[in-house]
This record gives C-alpha cells, structure tokens and sequence, in this order.
C-alpha cells in the first residue's frame, strides 16, 4: 500500500513501519531469495527525499511451491551526515513473502489518477493488459475496486477477484496458473491550493495586532470542506515594524473530521504592520 505508517510513537517518536519488499516467481526447481530492500512506505520516501539511507539484512528462501516469510535480520538507518539515526525512531518490524507459484499469466493494471476530489477513483473493468497468456488460452477477470482518500490503490485485494483461465479447446485451466497483478494501479494525488492570509495595519498603540484570517486563493476545496485557522500559529506584532502573518490552517470535512492529508497546501502570507 502506498500510505504508510507514521505518527507520534513512545517519546514522540515517529513511528516508521520497515517491511522486506515480497518477491516471487513461478516454480523452475531453483531457490527464490529473499531482497535485502524494503517497502517503500510513504513515510520511508519522506525519509529519503530528507537525505536518508538504510542498510537492511533480510533473511529467507523457498524452492517448492508455496508460500513463506522473509525476515528482517539487521536494520540501520543513517541520515545525511552518516550518523547512525535508527535510535531516533520507533521502528515497528513486520515480514515479507516469498512466494512460489504455478505457471504465471501477467496482469498489467493500466495507471489511473486524478487529484482528491472527495469522490472515488474506480476501475473499469477491463481496465488492464495481459501477458504471457498462452496462444489460444482465454483469462476471464472483471477489474473491480476504488479508493477515494490520498494513496494508491492495495493491489493485493486484486487477488480476491474470480478469474478463470480456459485451454484452446474451452477447458478450465484455472488450477494450473497465477494470476499476478503488476502497476501502479490506481492512484489519488493531493488537491493543490494556495491558502493566502490576511494583510493588516495600524497606528502604534502598544497593543499587539494579529489577523487570523485566511482564505483559498487558488485551487478549489471539496464542497463541503472548509479551513480552519490553527490558533498556535497566530502570528502578532506590538512594536512599530512588519512582520508576515504565518498563519496555519487545517481542512475539515462537513462532519468535522480533519482531511488536511488530501491537500498540498502552498502559503501566500499577508503582512502586519505597526506605524
């Protein structure tokens, strides 16, 4: 999945979730070893667009058909500088598959996106391409499946869907082939807008003077959504000067519920100024 663990952990650590990449391939008498990669998480990209890298031993193979975990053995990761940072973080370890399959028919899901729009992102149901169909044989699949929030669609839930695979001459061949789903799939991208806050002035009167006023400027929320100002980020002025009015905001839905995730928000600050 493409969203990826993160938030306030013991001592306010973030937490980051690590989680061997899964590897298969169908059944040739040879072993299949596990990658010494893992998963890369939204939280774990974060991470590496700040400079990051990670070192990882993962441990596990499989000949037979069949399926069975990879285990991460040693994890380090090192910021920027090299330093060992791994400490500074609540790192939460689960396991990966190595997986054996039969014969294997590929499914190429097509890449569908659009930005949050509050509304779900589906598939149509031939919305893919296969390859390594044997000539005459037939695969029998209607895609199915949405996602609405920020993210990546889970293509494992793919694997819930009937398919079924017939020979050259009609018969059902299902028990003797994989089905595996490979793509990107579908994908909801932040609602971009621009949040412009308020210009304001005075005379010098020893008091302080504050604007806790924004506004969408460009770009367009969910109906139903608004913003709201975050009251810790007031910015104020009492001497005679000008300073920006660095205001934050949160977006929330018509119930309530905090959806600032679904947008990236760029910031036009006003000015406050004292004469």
């Amino acid at each position: 999945g493409g969203s990826g663990e993160t938030g306030g952990g013991s001592g306010g650590k973030q937490k980051i979730v690590v989680k061997p990449v899964d590897v298969d391939k169908a059944y040739d008498g040879t072993p299949l070893y596990a990658l010494n990669e893992i998963e890369e998480t939204d939280a774990i990209k974060k991470l590496l667009e700040q400079g990051y890298v990670y070192e990882v031993l993962v441990s596990g193979s499989r000949t037979e058909r069949g399926e069975l975990e990879s285990v991460i053995e040693e994890f380090r990761l090192l910021d920027k500088s090299g330093r060992n940072a791994t400490a500074d973080f609540e790192i939460i370890y689960k396991n990966g598959k190595i997986k054996i399959t039969n014969t294997q028919i590929i499914v190429n899901l097509y890449k569908i996106t659009k930005y949050y729009d509050g509304t779900p992102l589906s598939y149509d149901e031939d919305d893919y391409w296969v390859e390594d169909l044997p000539s005459g044989y037939k695969l029998e699949l209607k895609l199915s499946g949405s996602i609405t929030e920020v993210g990546t669609f889970d293509i494992e839930k793919l694997y819930e869907l009937p398919v079924k695979v017939t020979d050259e001459n009609g018969n059902d061949v299902t028990a003797n082939y994989y089905v595996k789903f490979v793509g990107e799939g579908l994908t909801v991208m932040k609602n971009k807008i621009t949040v412009v806050t308020n210009s304001a002035e005075k005379v010098y009167d020893g008091k302080a003077l504050s604007s806790p006023i924004a506004w969408v400027g460009l770009g367009k929320l969910v109906d139903g959504h608004i913003i709201q100002i975050d009251e810790t980020s007031v910015s104020e002025i009492t001497e005679k000067g000008e300073i920006e009015n660095e205001l934050r905001v949160k977006i929330v839905d018509e119930n309530g519920v905090d959806v600032t995730e679904n947008y990236e928000i760029t910031y036009q600050n006003g000015k406050l100024t004292v004469n």
